[in-house]
Parts: structure tokens; C-alpha cells; sequence
């Protein structure tokens, strides 16, 4: 930024001249920074375009992740946003979607309908009843056996056997 005073921000800040690294200068044996040297780096610097350089991306917002089911489930589950207590679930629910707005859910919590955003939540996969029937056979376990079921109390050991 030219000013009339002809001297820097930095220094109309702090009082004092701004301290140049030594690896800007190529020659490693100078010790000595004249003002010759100097001005020729201000006049390098100003003449740097920064508004040429892309803006680049590390100031914009990434996109949160968002399950695809979250926009067609009916019940969901809710992330708890505070420190937990040990052995407390992470998630709470789950709970009815009364409402579905682009960035924030109703729903119908035990204290009543509240906007929870899409960040804190998760589909609710919940398994059905009885998801694979098992039919009940009757068998008949009388006396068609041609070799009878032997207790193992009534089975003798031999003594090589025998534990001691």
C-alpha cells in the first residue's frame, strides 16, 4: 500500500524496520544489508500481482457427508454434540422424521417436535419382526430309535483312563 510517508505498515505499527531473512540474499559472504539492497526487495515485492494467484480452495466449506437413506427413512438416529459421560451411546433415538427440510430435520422427540440439523443425524436401519420364519416341525423322539440313547453317568471309564 503507497503511502506519502514512504515507510511500511509494519512499520508505522511496531516503530521499527522489518527484519529481512537471510536466505533472500544469494550472496551468502555479504553480511552487511545497504539500503541499495533493500530497496531493490521492496521493489521486487511491489511488483508481485497477488491478485493474479488462484484463490485456491482452503478457505472454502467442504460438503458434509450425507447418507442417501437419511432423505427416506422414517426414523433416524441423533448424534450427541456435548462430551459423554463413559459408557454413554453416541447416538440417541431412534426418532420419528415428522418434516424434511435441505439442511435440518423435524422431529418428534419425548419433549416434543424439535429442528435437529443433517450433520447430527443417521438412518435408523431397523430389522423386521421376523425376518426369516423358521416353521416349527414336531418330532417324535419314542421308540423308533433302533439304538437307544445312552446317559453319560451310566458309562464306565477304564482305570488306564481315569483322571486323578
Amino acid at each position: 500500500m503507497p503511502n506519502s510517508y514512504n515507510f511500511s505498515p509494519f512499520t508505522a505499527v511496531t516503530g521499527a524496520y522489518m527484519m529481512c531473512p537471510h536466505l533472500l540474499f544469494s550472496d551468502a559472504s555479504q553480511t552487511h544489508i545497504t539500503d541499495d539492497t533493500l530497496q531493490f526487495f521492496i521493489k521486487e515485492m511491489r511488483a508481485i500481482n497477488f491478485e493474479s494467484f488462484p484463490a485456491g480452495d482452503c478457505h472454502t466449506l467442504s460438503d458434509s457427508y450425507v447418507p442417501e437413506d437419511l432423505r427416506t427413512c422414517p426414523r433416524v438416529w441423533v448424534r450427541v454434540d456435548r462430551v459423554r459421560k463413559s459408557l454413554e451411546a453416541p447416538y440417541t433415538g431412534p426418532y420419528n422424521a415428522v418434516r424434511r427440510e435441505q439442511k435440518y430435520f423435524l422431529l418428534q422427540l419425548p419433549q416434543g417436535e424439535t429442528a435437529v440439523s443433517i450433520d447430527r443425524l443417521k438412518p435408523a436401519y431397523e430389522l423386521l419382526k421376523d425376518p426369516f420364519p423358521v416353521p416349527h416341525a414336531s418330532v417324535d423322539c419314542g421308540s423308533s430309535l433302533s439304538n437307544p440313547l445312552v446317559s453319560t453317568s451310566s458309562l464306565s471309564i477304564p482305570s488306564t483312563y481315569a483322571f486323578r
